[in-house]
């Protein structure tokens, strides 16, 4: 066996190994490239569409906030509001019930007033009566 260099051999080697590495860059290596570049690349607009989705529903956040504060704040003055007309017709409805309550009771203590007065005339007219009825039970009673 004999181990000599032969250049015929290293130029046959030589051309397998040059187009094995244009073989590899075409079909392996620029796809591989390209593909690693577009990744690459969809990574980037990716984390960029986070920041932007981040910005946002920070921003869409702070708008919830503003919005439920205005709507506590729209709640409270409503209430209060309701309140307030309730309150209002209340009294309305308070006085007006005095209002009648008070005329129902004049009207009472006027009827009472005109019975008494009326009372007050029939006793006074029947007043001969009793005088004459005392007289003689005290005529009767003095008699015996």
């Amino acid at each position: 066996m004999n181990i000599s260099v032969n250049p015929y051999l290293m130029a046959v080697v030589f051309v397998v190994f040059v187009l094995l590495l244009w073989a590899m860059n075409v079909w392996v290596y620029r796809p591989l490239l390209a593909f690693m570049d577009n990744r690459q690349a969809e990574i980037k607009d990716s984390l960029a569409k986070i920041k932007t989705d981040n910005t946002q529903s920070v921003e869409i956040g702070h708008q919830i906030e503003t919005l439920l504060k205005e709507a506590a704040e729209k709640r409270r003055e409503i209430i209060a509001e309701a309140i307030q007309k309730a309150t209002e017709s209340y009294d309305a409805v308070i006085k007006q019930k005095e209002n009648e309550l008070n005329q129902e009771f004049e009207a009472f203590a006027k009827q009472l007033q005109n019975e008494k007065q009326a009372l007050k005339e029939q006793l006074q007219a029947q007043m001969p009566v009793f005088e004459d009825e005392l007289n003689k039970r005290v005529a009767m009673g003095l008699g015996s």
